[in-house]
């Protein structure tokens, strides 16, 4: 999620304190440079896309494997059970964990936004 935007204020109010890193330029600090500089450094074929919208659950894709964290009242995302999906499982429950980075991609390569995203001024971005 993008620091930045307003939407990190949304999740706040449901995770705990220790969970909030409420200062942008420390959650870029902290969180988005380390492992983006360690990209640059090394050439790695990772991207790191950034959304300004609140969500439910966060979805990591490595390789074949997706995580999903999910977000609830008073935990945060890795407090709450982490499940964990592999494509040669080929479940309808991987279908739909695995599509929601390529729809977030989708969001980011397409120029401009589509409707009816852009009306609602909503954006994907990559982090550079």
């Amino acid at each position: 999620m993008d620091p930045y935007c307003a939407s990190p204020r949304d999740r706040y109010r449901l995770e705990p304190a220790e969970a909030v890193l409420d200062d942008p330029a420390r959650y870029e600090r902290e969180v988005l440079r380390p492992p983006a500089d360690a990209i640059a450094r090394n050439g790695g074929d990772i991207r790191v896309h950034l959304y300004d919208f609140p969500c439910s659950f966060g979805t990591e894709r490595i390789d074949d494997s997706v995580r999903v964290m999910l977000y609830g009242h008073g935990k945060r995302g890795t407090d709450g059970p982490i499940l964990a999906f592999e494509r040669r499982d080929s479940t309808p429950c991987w279908e739909y964990f695995a599509g929601q980075p390529d729809r977030m991609l989708g969001l980011a390569d397409s120029d401009p936004t589509p409707e009816p995203r852009r009306s609602k001024d909503i954006t994907v971005r990559r982090y550079a």
